[in-house]
């Protein structure tokens, strides 16, 4: 239930976490099975001349012969005017079309509709809309969700708003297209000093709300979201218990669950970012150029802030090392005539430090 909710909760709070500072080169999402973790997607993402993001190829383990994308297009105020989820077609290797949003929004920059259609014998065939409307705040108060003929279920929110303007409880009310208003969730929130401190949803059937979930968050000095605990209700001891432990760093999001036979945290799932070196002024970067970039056959690497030796390694978009070598000259040349056309990440290491560059052969 926490997941439906999920985009209700947004609407009011929003979090500033590490991994929203620099620009992400790649991001690898990891299981843990059997007392390790076991690789299950790598997304790796590019970005235009303004920073923003246009294409995020996803590679995923359980679909090792299928490569999917998003890409995205913007409009004149910077906002995403499209996304567009593309499958690549491996024989011929091009995107195929599979679905595919298109956004509107207002004069504050506020989403008013959001439209999702599949490409269905290379047309687009309309499947569900979406409308916003807001108050004067800029608060979401409604959407409706559903097909071009009006079928779906519209959803109210009211709000409970502190004297500092921050918002207390908020009410979602839903409407099925045949059915009566009711009561859905009821979700609260905590501050300390202007900080949100917790999150209590609850949950209503037939007028009786019954706790659900509750939230407490933890902020480093720069106000960086580093944790947040999920515990659930257990209405048979009517008490809050652990459930979900996320937590943060600029370089990682791991998340845990709780283990009730032996009473600890459990590893479950761990996303782990590489971001452009350019974009982290605090780590000297251990390269200088790479040209030409896209290239054919020959891509020339300068290397920069060297101590000792390093290795260098070419890694394609499933993670795979494809060629490697250990070097101690400033000037690399690597022929890569022999790759197929598509991205690949140059990865430079030495002394626990790591550069990662991506590269296109073409």
């Amino acid at each position: 239930m926490k997941s439906t909710l999920l985009a209700i909760f947004c609407t009011a709070i929003s979090f500033n976490t590490y991994a929203g500072h620099d620009q992400i080169v790649s991001a690898l999402y990891q299981n843990w099975v059997s007392g390790k973790w076991q690789d299950h997607q790598l997304n790796v993402y590019a970005y235009n001349g303004l920073g923003q993001m246009i294409t995020d190829n996803i590679h995923n383990w359980d679909a090792p012969d299928h490569i999917w994308q998003n890409s995205f297009t913007y409009d004149c105020d910077g906002s995403v005017s499209t996304q567009t989820f593309q499958s690549l077609n491996t024989t011929t290797g091009t995107w195929e079309n599979v679905s595919m949003y298109s956004y509107t929004y207002d004069a504050n920059g506020k989403e008013v509709s959001a439209q999702y259609q599949v490409c269905i014998s290379g047309e687009w065939t309309n499947q569900r809309l979406v409308t916003n409307t807001y108050d004067e705040k800029g608060q979401l108060t409604s959407y409706f969700s559903g097909n071009e003929n009006g079928l779906g279920h519209n959803t109210r929110l009211s709000y409970d708003i502190n004297p500092d303007g921050s918002v207390n409880t908020k009410t979602v009310r839903t409407k099925h297209s045949e059915g009566e208003e009711y009561i859905s969730s009821v979700i609260s929130y905590t501050y300390n000093s202007g900080v949100l401190m917790s999150t209590t949803v609850k949950s209503c059937w037939s007028g009786d709300c019954k706790n659900e979930t509750f939230d407490t968050y933890v902020y480093d000095e720069s106000g960086a979201l580093t944790a947040d605990t999920t515990k659930e209700w257990n209405d048979a001891e009517k008490a809050w218990v652990n459930s979900v432990l996320t937590t943060y760093t600029k370089y990682s999001t791991l998340t845990q669950i709780w283990d009730n036979t032996n009473d600890s945290w459990i590893n479950s799932t761990l996303a782990t970012y590489t971001y452009e070196t350019s974009c982290i002024s605090q780590v000297p970067s251990l390269v200088s150029a790479v040209y030409p970039n896209p290239a054919t056959d020959i891509i020339n690497v300068t290397m920069e802030n060297l101590n000792q030796s390093f290795d260098i390694s070419l890694t394609d978009m499933t993670g795979k090392e494809i060629w490697s070598k250990t070097g101690n000259t400033t000037n690399q040349e690597i022929d890569i005539s022999n790759l197929t056309d598509g991205i690949y990440l140059l990865n430079v290491y030495q002394s626990g430090q790591t550069t990662t560059r991506k590269i296109t052969k073409q």
